[in-house]
């Protein structure tokens, strides 16, 4: 036709279909920052608080506290031994296992029939001798006369001497023998050397008993002693010089292992001048004094008890904290507003659930975690029981 077109014509222009992709990229645009907030919405709620810790206090310590245990035994100990043989003819009652006996107390009489006859015939030759003395001496008085006078030569002169010489040994011999004679007479009673405690008896009334053969045993009761060891880096912080001879005297407090009984209080007697061989210490005698005293019976002969020592901490006072609180490679973690801080130590001694420490920058009354984190770090947050404590978070 004339003045017509043939080509077909598209129902929508370009304009439109700009304005359709522009809509388009607005609702996509829209939809993006609609999941975003969701997706921060969701983080922030799943988000872990700071950990909850539990903490304690760093105290003072005058003190460190030596413990080690050792075993009791006697300090003064004699088996009862006759020094003749002889049978025997009395047992003192006293004398028996568990009783105590004073020094000089009879504990068994031997027979001394043959010990006083044997006495007698040694005092009759010391009467025997002396009457041979008295004589020689007469002699010679007279023989010295004689020869002042010229009526005797001086060879008899000299027998007088040597024989008042000869009559004088045998007194002294005659003396001897009296003196071994009663120590043997003697030796027919057997005392109590000191203040002691039966612990063991075999003696029976008939019994012939042979010299050296131990009847029982006594046991001193002034005194038990117990050796301590300890290592020469645990006396260190007590004393910086090797002078361990100041530990003398210091009293050292005994506990029963098993129960934590106090058993008592010793005292360092004595520093053992050689070290332990095989545990590398240094050797404390500590006795017990008068062990037997109290009603009841603290420490026993034989007993493994533990031995406690405070000894005063030299260069100013050191610092005491639980023993849980010490982490990995001697480390405290300090809990300071809200977050955790690593502090190096150096422990001076262990006391049970108590450690000696010393620190730089650590004082008493700063807090330290107890709790066991599984990675803890500085800086970290951290939550404690209690309502000044707050986190960095503000949690």
């Amino acid at each position: 036709m004339a003045g017509g077109s043939t080509e077909k014509r598209q129902p929508f222009g370009k304009w439109f279909w700009l304005l359709i992709a522009a809509l388009f990229l607005v609702a996509a645009g829209g939809a993006y920052w609609w999941l975003s907030r969701m997706s921060d919405t969701d983080a922030a709620s799943t988000t872990q608080p700071a950990p909850l810790i539990e903490i304690t206090d760093i105290t003072q310590a005058d003190d460190i506290i030596l413990r080690q245990t050792g075993f009791v035994r006697a300090a003064d100990a004699v088996e009862v031994v006759p020094q003749i043989t002889e049978r025997i003819v009395e047992i003192s009652a006293a004398f028996a296992e568990g009783n105590r006996v004073t020094r000089g107390d009879p504990l068994i009489r031997l027979d001394a029939t043959s010990a006083e006859a044997d006495n007698a015939a040694a005092q009759a030759r010391v009467k025997q001798a002396e009457a041979a003395l008295n004589e020689a001496r007469i002699t010679l008085n007279r023989q010295e006369q004689l020869r002042r006078e010229s009526v005797v030569s001086e060879a008899a002169l000299e027998d007088a001497q040597v024989a008042l010489a000869r009559a004088q040994a045998d007194l002294a011999m005659a003396n001897a023998e009296q003196s071994r004679a009663e120590l043997t007479l003697g030796d027919t009673v057997l005392n109590a050397p000191f203040d002691a405690i039966v612990t063991s008896e075999t003696a029976s009334v008939g019994q012939l008993v042979q010299a050296g053969a131990s009847l029982g045993r006594l046991v001193a009761i002034d005194k038990f002693e117990v050796e301590m060891g300890v290592l020469q880096a645990e006396l260190a912080p007590a004393m910086s010089s090797q002078d361990t001879s100041t530990l003398i005297g210091t009293s050292v407090g005994l506990i029963d292992p098993a129960t934590g009984r106090d058993l008592g209080e010793g005292r360092v007697a004595a520093v053992l001048p050689e070290i332990d061989t095989r545990t590398r210490t240094v050797r404390l005698l500590v006795h017990v004094p008068r062990p037997f005293d109290g009603a009841d019976v603290s420490v026993r002969l034989g007993e493994l008890v533990e031995l406690a020592i405070a000894l005063p901490v030299e260069n100013g006072p050191a610092l005491s904290v639980r023993a849980e609180a010490i982490k990995g490679g001697d480390t405290l973690w300090r809990v300071s507003d809200g977050t955790l801080s690593r502090v190096p130590i150096e422990i001076l001694s262990r006391d049970g659930a108590t450690v000696s420490l010393r620190a730089d920058g650590l004082t008493a009354g700063d807090r330290v975690m107890l709790s066991d984190l599984a990675a803890p770090a500085e800086g970290l947050a951290v939550r404690v029981p209690d309502a000044t404590m707050q986190t960095a978070q503000g949690g």
